[in-house]
Order: structure tokens, then C-alpha cells, then sequence
């Protein structure tokens, strides 16, 4: 259940061993068990890069750096003849990162790989790719304008889409409204200030509270931005460090309205007490369930079978 829709889902994986804290660094992740399944491929077409298909190969990996773009697909991986990495470093640049440690051929990889003695992982990010290109000779930059014609720019994050203007790429261009309601970021902050904006709202019915519900409700309101921002972080944080800093700022910002409820109200129904010990639980059962998620996800990608 810790590993669902994660790496460990994706079949390579199971195959062939990967750094984990390579896959983090190349993808731009969180952490390794942030990354799911649904934003890495597989790409199967590198394994026959001999001189004659060298160009067939590209054109393919021009229409997978498209759609990859598209999806926000952060991380390629594949298992290559070690005799192809040098052909594949030069046609791939800084953007292709070795990830893992020499293999043999797996058994159920004899009829795809006849020839190959022992296999290298390999990690790349589509969006490195492209900037590569992009920003490489004229023949690159022709191949990426021509492979990434007509890329629809609803998920891109601003950052690519820059580059992507400034490269010359003709895209099917949406407007900043379009983008924002297409980016997961948006909604995440939406449904979580919601809520924060909210929780003053069921105080209305406790009667033992005396308080002002206007000031109680101003304290949401300030809180609201600080919160938001500690539970994303928490969820999101790229290191313990930061996910710790979202975790003190999330409890901070989440009892600064229930200090001022205590203090203005007594006699609450034990309820009460239950539903914000639980709201203050779950925010620290959440990253325990996330350090666990690592371990398993990372010892998973560590040890193919």
C-alpha cells in the first residue's frame, strides 16, 4: 500500500537496479516516493541505436519528448548495451545521466537484446532535453522546433514555456487562465486555503464558545496563507529540513484560532478536543507515512528482482 502508483509500478524497475537519489536529482522530484508512476517512461526505443537506425531512433524520441512535454513526464528510463552509452552521450548530452550500476542481460530481455553482454540504466529529463536542443547547433535546434510544433501549452510550467518562446517553437498557446486552472499546483493551494478559510465556520454551532466568531474568523484568515503554504511544503518539501519547517509552521498556524477558541469558551463537548487532536495527528502521521513511503519506494528501485 506505501508503494502504490509509485516507481515500483513502473516494470523496468523491476528488472534492472536504479540510484534513487539519482532518479531524484535527474526528475527534479521531491523525493523518490513523490514520484509516480503516471510522470516516468520507459524508453524502449534506445535499445537498438546501431548506426543504421540512428535516425529513426531520434525521430522517435522527438515524438516521445512531445507527448512527455505534454503530460509533464519528468523522468525517461531505459537499460542500454553498455556499448551504446558513448553514441548515447553524444546524442543526449548532460541531459542523459548514467543511474544505476553495470547488469547483466535480464532472462526475459534475451530475444529484445541478442547481442548485448551487460546493461547500464540510464535517466533522462525530457525537459533538459529540450532545453539542450534548443540551446545547441543549428541542426538541433531545427530538429526540436520541428518535433515540438504544435505542443499544446496547458501543463508547461512557466519555465519551460519561456524557454520554448524564446526557442522559436510554434505552440498552441493558451491563455493564463486556461494554464492556471490546468496546473495541479493551483488546485492544491485552492483546496487547502479553502479549508483554512472554513474552519472557523463550525464554531457557529458550539454554544460553549463566547468568543467574538468575527475575530476567530480574521485569525483564519491570516493564518490561511502561512498554513497553506506549511501543508504544501509539507507534502512537497525537497528535504527533511523543509518538510520539518512546513510541519512547525502547519501546527503553528493550525492552532492559532483553537488558542483563542480554548481561551474565550468552557465546558467543550469532548468532541471538540477529539477533532483537533485528530486534525493535529494526521498532520504528523502524514509525514511518517511519507518517510516510510521513501524507504520502501527507494529500497524497491535499489533491488530489482
Amino acid at each position: 500500500m506505501l508503494a502504490l502508483f509509485s516507481l515500483t509500478e513502473v516494470p523496468l524497475v523491476r528488472s534492472v537496479s536504479f540510484d534513487p537519489d539519482v532518479l531524484v536529482k535527474v526528475s527534479g522530484a521531491d523525493r523518490i516516493g513523490g514520484l509516480r508512476s503516471v510522470n516516468v517512461r520507459e524508453v524502449d526505443v534506445l535499445h537498438d541505436l546501431r548506426p543504421a537506425q540512428a535516425e529513426a531512433v531520434m525521430e522517435a524520441v522527438g515524438a516521445m519528448l512531445k507527448d512527455s512535454l505534454a503530460r509533464r513526464v519528468c523522468l525517461w528510463l531505459a537499460a542500454v548495451d553498455s556499448v551504446d552509452l558513448p553514441r548515447l552521450q553524444e546524442l543526449f548530452g548532460e541531459a542523459l545521466v548514467v543511474a544505476g550500476p553495470l547488469c547483466p542481460v535480464p532472462e526475459q530481455w534475451r530475444l529484445r537484446l541478442p547481442d548485448a553482454v551487460e546493461l547500464v540504466p540510464i535517466a533522462v529529463n525530457p525537459s533538459t532535453l529540450m532545453r539542450l536542443k534548443l540551446a545547441g547547433t543549428d541542426v538541433e535546434q531545427a530538429w526540436a522546433r520541428r518535433h515540438l510544433e504544435g505542443l499544446d501549452s496547458a501543463r508547461l510550467s512557466g519555465a519551460d514555456l519561456r524557454v520554448l518562446r524564446d526557442g522559436g517553437v510554434d505552440l498552441l498557446e493558451r491563455s493564463g487562465l486556461y494554464r492556471t486552472l490546468h496546473s495541479p499546483v493551483f488546485w492544491a493551494y485552492t483546496v487547502v486555503m479553502a479549508y483554512s478559510l472554513c474552519r472557523a465556520l463550525p464554531v457557529l454551532w458550539v454554544p460553549h464558545f463566547h468568543g467574538n466568531i468575527w475575530v476567530l474568523w480574521g485569525i483564519d484568515v491570516v493564518t490561511a496563507v502561512p498554513y497553506t503554504w506549511g501543508v504544501v511544503t509539507l507534502v512537497a518539501g525537497r528535504t527533511w529540513r523543509w518538510r520539518l519547517t512546513g510541519l512547525i509552521v502547519t501546527l503553528v498556524t493550525l492552532m492559532a484560532p483553537y488558542v483563542y477558541f480554548w481561551s474565550h469558551g468552557r465546558g467543550y463537548p469532548p468532541i471538540v478536543d477529539v477533532i483537533i487532536g485528530v486534525l493535529i495527528a494526521g498532520a504528523v502521521l502524514l509525514e511518517v507515512g511519507r518517510w516510510l513511503r521513501d524507504r520502501r519506494v527507494a529500497a524497491a528501485v535499489r533491488a530489482a528482482r
